[in-house]
């Protein structure tokens, strides 16, 4: 690399301009390639080496003739000498500086030669003798010093000098090109793209350049390790990572949060990263939800991080976290106006406008949040093509024009006319010399043109924001972190010591569980409609009162149009130590095609009762007393085309009857449309819930005559694609309220005014809507507990994958998605989850986790595997950690297609199983084998001033100094419902103290309680242990 003919070259462009913009300049090549002053150029410009210096001589001021002559005859031999003997023209180039110490060709010239020697920090040190204003060869000895530097890996002093190389000439191509590389590199993403848009503006761009302004926030990376493609592509740039900041912006792109902050956190607190740096921190461990790291970096902000895209979308995250929402707008509105391409600002800031009720500017950034993901993922995809194709790079110029972004569009559209990507043996000034490209460049180079003159290259601060009043919203002031709104003092916060190896072992078999959900009359592998994917639910319930946990499961093995089957719905009743099929026997048949299952007291006469959500018409199984039920559908006339999910059984109109509430997903007559699959017949992409109509989800009041009557006062208009259910007391206020987890939509939590009898969804206001990136998520599976022992009720949710599940953590009345913080977001990210619950495995007081995975169908564009492994999650008390299970049935080493997921103690030892269902497998039942030597207390409610089940009730159980507390709950999920138990694990504690809250209002104080029983408390009345003899019998 030869800085001094290229500075003589920038002086030039600076006069004339760029007049067009070379086709060679969209390539991939090396950090010295196309569209920079390489040594072919510098030999094309003059004939030979020994003829390359043409800076003028300054005029030795002594005057003296016979120095002049001395020193041009040293001068002349050194260059005759440089080819073969470098050492001897170094010798007289050091002579010529004895006479004349400000030889400015001299000191360039040895500083060439002494960096052919590999003594570049000797070859610095000579350049800086060049005063930077040195009308010829200043700005020259700047730029060469500056790529010398960054060889030395001193890139502070090569950051320096590029800058000084810009200030003096701001069309310094070679600087900004080399400045912008080295910021990409050191995770200076938008520093980079301020000089990568002045390249577009003069028409000398690279194609990664281009890549790299399409999403700033995340890194522009390949592995240090691997070097095989820079081997392959000697003329491809790496990027390779350099110092703290690179690693950390790949950390960050890499959603390792806490790992991207630990780089940076020394390089900040010694006083030594650039102001942008400690912007990305910032927003590192505003994204890994690290509250005292938070607190450190607010006092490290000064003037000069403010100025930076990341510090406001940090701020942003905080302001919305604390629900502190026109404060949150307007950071989010800074974050956004400095970088337009932050897709988790831009989601942000929808969500909060969506809370205060912007709704129609909420629905634009919704808008632009998707034009930025289309231009993500064909920026991907043209990436990684190779050769790229010139019908993506079009794709993609298209794409970037409906983002207003209307130079980058242009010179992508440049890249798919020249054609070079889609057929690299076909050179630029070949493709240039067809009439019809030539003319094609022509225009865009015209187009270019009047862009850049009309200053339109790039949006206005007013097109970036839509022309709204964003910036108007109020600044944050003395932003904090409140992390007591969810951290009240923990009721019970200690740890009870290590937890024995989980072991859970499959009964399938063994107990006679014979019941496969079947999805279509014929077993069907993939090609899944949209019904086909759901799966079907299992309810636990007790319907002969004999103790023992029954099972009652859903059946599809339906077809259209009538999706009416052969197979029913089966009912299991718990005989001795396995399961007998009594389905017929009880008349409770269902052949509808059949999704979730509930169970619930409906007429209150102490014999549960069933319920079925069907494709048609939804069916009520009252339970005669007599072991036997009658059917009752719930509808007169059957709806084909509307597929419902979750139902639940439970009073949510606060007069001690139950509700019923029945979850809807879509609501089309196309429902039963196929994926479409390729010339393989291999599923190309699954059917999505955003391809179809939906309706609102349907509330059945109970009449008390054993009837039900339409709800009134919930939106009809707030139909979305609900998958999971859950209700509970929420609010800690009398009644109960609806948790509905939607699909691509945010959740709803629906409360009830009394007075009114009016529903109002209230999740956006406590933030439950969202997960923590502003976005909606897949929300199948529901569990709800209170997983940090504070004395309040939180929810875990089950996603997609490349989605984390979502923690609402629980505090002073609002709610945080908190599963960075307690670690979730790792193991559950790659995975497809469904139906989960929250277990403790192993009795020592908190709440875990299991989940069941799978995928939606066997699709080409999956992410992870089809079939996916189960999951138990320990709670480690303020993080989870997944655990390996002990097993000899092999259930837990192989993949599943995992649906509905209810939990019960099948055994009655106090140790809490599961039951889950799966496509196309025989469902299963996990028998809970750990041997962890803690103890336990199960409580099973009767109401009698309320409902009888006793939805609502918290229970309190006092452990020493530790109150731990448990909600009846209804719906419990995705299409399930759990045994209507509740367990507690007391650790090394032999007793407990116990207080129920009823719905009623009712504070029922039950006194001290042994520990390892189960007991019945019957509202108002005292309570019983239930004990079981050898044989089963209650």
């Amino acid at each position: 690399m030869k800085w001094l003919p290229t500075g003589i070259l920038i002086a030039a462009q600076c006069m004339t301009g760029c007049e067009r913009l070379p086709p060679e300049e969209i390539s991939r090549v090396s950090p010295e390639g196309s569209g920079q002053q390489t040594s072919n150029d510098i030999q094309r410009q003059k004939p030979a080496p020994s003829q390359a210096l043409s800076v003028p001589i300054a005029e030795v001021e002594s005057g003296v003739a016979n120095q002049k002559r001395t020193c041009k005859r040293l001068r002349d031999e050194s260059r005759q000498l440089a080819g073969r003997d470098p050492e001897a023209a170094k010798s007289r180039l050091r002579q010529v500086l004895i006479i004349s110490p400000d030889d400015t060709e001299a000191l360039f010239f040895l500083a060439m030669l002494t960096a052919g020697s590999n003594e570049l920090d000797m070859a610095v040190d000579l350049l800086e003798q060049i005063p930077w204003d040195h009308p010829e060869a200043g700005l020259a000895a700047l730029g060469q010093s500056a790529d010398w530097l960054f060889q030395l890996e001193r890139y502070n002093e090569a950051e320096r000098r590029y800058l000084q190389v810009i200030s003096a000439v701001p069309s310094a191509i070679r600087a900004r090109r080399q400045l912008a590389y080295l910021l990409n590199r050191q995770g200076r993403r938008h520093e980079a793209a301020v000089h990568i848009r002045e390249l577009c503006r003069q028409g000398n761009i690279r194609q990664d350049e281009l890549h790299s302004l399409i999403s700033l926030s995340t890194a522009m990376h390949d592995a240090p390790e691997d070097t095989s493609n820079a081997a392959a592509n000697p003329n491809q740039r790496m990027y390779w990572p350099i110092g703290s900041s690179g690693i950390a912006r790949h950390l960050f792109t890499e959603k390792r949060y806490r790992e991207a902050g630990e780089q940076v956190r020394p390089m900040i607190a010694q006083g030594l990263a650039p102001p942008s740096v400690v912007a990305l921190y910032g927003r590192a461990v505003c994204e890994g939800q690290h509250d005292t790291a938070i607190q450190w970096w607010l006092s490290q902000v000064d003037e000069d991080t403010q100025k930076h895209a990341d510090y406001w979308a940090a701020i942003g995250t905080l302001e919305l976290g604390q629900q502190r929402f026109e404060t949150a707008i307007r950071a989010l509105a800074e974050a956004i106006d400095r970088d337009p391409t932050d897709l988790r600002s831009v989601n942000r800031l929808r969500q909060a406008l969506q809370t205060i009720g912007e709704v129609e500017q909420a629905k634009l950034w919704q808008d632009y949040s998707f034009a930025i993901k289309k231009s993500m993922k064909l920026n991907r995809e043209l990436a990684a093509a190779d050769p790229a194709e010139s019908a993506k790079a079009l794709q993609l110029a298209e794409s970037l024009a409906e983002l207003n972004r209307p130079l980058e569009a242009t010179l992508w559209k440049w890249v798919a006319t020249v054609g070079v990507l889609s057929d690299p043996a076909t050179g630029a000034e070949g493709i240039a010399e067809h009439a019809d490209t030539r003319q094609m460049l022509t225009r865009l180079r015209q187009q270019r043109e009047r862009l850049v003159a009309a200053k339109r290259g790039f949006p206005s601060a007013s097109v970036r924001l839509y022309g709204s009043n964003l910036l108007t919203y109020p600044l944050p002031e003395n932003v904090f972190v409140a992390t007591s709104s969810l951290e009240n003092p923990a009721v019970c916060s200690h740890r009870i010591g290590q937890s024995a190896p989980a072991k859970f072992e499959n009964l399938s078999a063994a107990i006679a569980l014979d019941h496969t959900y079947q999805v279509a009359a014929e077993p069907t592998g993939n090609g899944f409609s949209i019904y086909q994917q759901l799966g079907g639910g299992v309810a636990v319930c007790d319907f002969d009162l004999d103790g023992a946990c029954d099972l009652y499961f859903a059946q599809g093995a339906a077809e259209p149009p009538t999706y009416r089957g052969q197979l029913s719905n089966q009912l299991f009743r718990h005989v001795g130590h396995s399961l007998l099929d009594v389905t017929e026997r009880a008349d409770a048949s269902e052949t509808r095609y059949s999704l979730g299952v509930a169970s619930g007291d409906w007429n209150q006469d102490g014999f549960p009762d069933l319920v079925s959500a069907n494709l048609g018409v939804n069916t009520l199984l009252i339970n005669n007393g007599d072991g036997t039920f009658t059917s009752r559908p719930l509808a007169d006339t059957p709806n084909l085309q509307r597929l419902p999910s979750s139902i639940a059984m439970a009073d949510v109109t606060d007069d001690s009857l139950p509700d019923l509430f029945c979850v809807y997903y879509v609501d089309d007559p196309q429902i039963a449309k196929k994926p479409p699959r390729d010339l393989s017949n291999r599923v190309l992409d699954q059917v999505s819930p955003g391809d179809f109509s939906h309706t609102a989800d349907q509330l059945m009041i109970n009449d008390g005559q054993g009837r039900v009557s339409p709800s009134v006062g919930m939106e009809q208009s707030a139909g979305l694609p609900g998958l999971g259910v859950l209700i509970a007391n929420f609010d800690g206020m009398p009644g109960n309220e609806i948790f509905v987890g939607n699909d691509l939509y945010p959740n709803q939590l629906w409360g009830r005014d009394p007075e009114r009898g009016k529903w109002s969804n209230v999740a956006s206001l406590i933030g439950c809507a969202y997960g923590f990136d502003g976005t909606a998520t897949g929300s199948m599976g529901i569990a709800a507990a209170d997983f940090d022992n504070n004395g309040l009720f939180d929810i875990h949710i089950a996603n997609f994958e490349n989605e984390s599940s979502s923690l609402f953590m629980h505090g002073n009345g609002m709610f945080q998605d908190r599963s960075v913080q307690y670690g979730l977001d790792s193991p559950t990210r790659p995975r497809v989850g469904f139906g989960c619950q929250a277990i403790d495995y192993d009795n020592d007081g908190w709440r875990d986790l299991v989940v069941t995975n799978g995928q939606l169908d066997d699709s080409i564009k999956n992410s992870g595997p089809f079939r996916q492994r189960c999951q138990l999650i320990r709670n480690e008390g303020g993080k989870f950690k997944q655990v390996e299970v002990k097993r000899n049935s092999g259930y837990w080493d192989q993949g599943h297609l995992g649906r509905g997921l209810a939990k019960l103690d099948w055994n009655r030892d106090g140790k809490t199983d599961f039951v889950v269902t799966h496509l196309g497998e025989r469902s299963a039942l996990l028998l809970n084998q750990t041997q962890s030597g803690h103890h336990w207390l199960q409580i099973h409610l009767v109401g009698t001033k309320s409902e009888r089940d006793g939805t609502g009730a918290l229970i309190r159980v006092q452990v020493g100094k530790c109150e731990r507390v448990e909600m009846v709950t209804a719906g419990d999920g995705y299409l399930c419902r759990n045994e209507s138990v509740v367990s507690f694990g007391l650790g090394a504690a032999t007793q407990a103290d116990v207080i129920v809250d009823w719905p009623s209002g009712e504070t029922q104080a039950i006194g001290t309680v042994a520990a390892d029983q189960r007991i019945q408390v019957i509202e108002s009345q005292g309570f019983d242990s239930c004990r079981r003899d050898s044989g089963g019998n209650q």
